[in-house]
């Protein structure tokens, strides 16, 4: 049986092994003679390999249609946050604080250090 290769990215990992993704961020690693079987049109369908890559829609022995279908539906519910692209806003007064969260991407100032301040008049 045949396979239909859909669209996919790759890149050499390392020495031994290539990186192959989707459009919607599903990815898996192939060993170099898999990947060049793969590419190929060689591989068997009925491998455990090429299950785990159909999976991820980078294959298919289906209708082409069906899974784009199946791929079109996956990319708008990842990307659904750009309908409410305006949900989440950030506000940040001031870059005076004297914690040192992880998580913060704001560079901290000195507590008595008020040029880092929000002006009244941008507020």
């Amino acid at each position: 049986m045949d396979y239909q290769l859909l669209p996919f990215r790759f890149e050499r990992f390392n020495d031994t092994e290539y990186l192959l993704t989707n459009e919607v961020g599903e990815y898996i690693f192939l060993q170099n003679e898999d990947f060049h079987r793969f590419v190929d049109g060689e591989m068997d369908v009925h491998s455990d390999l090429f299950y785990d890559i159909e999976s991820k829609q980078i294959a298919t022995t289906d209708k082409v249609e069906d899974v784009v279908s199946m791929l079109a539906t996956k990319f708008r519910t990842k990307k659904s946050i750009l309908r409410d692209f305006t949900s989440l806003h950030m506000v940040v007064p001031t870059l005076r604080c004297n914690s040192s969260c992880i998580y913060c991407q704001v560079a901290r100032k000195n507590r008595d250090d008020h040029s880092a301040d929000m002006t009244k008049q941008t507020a």
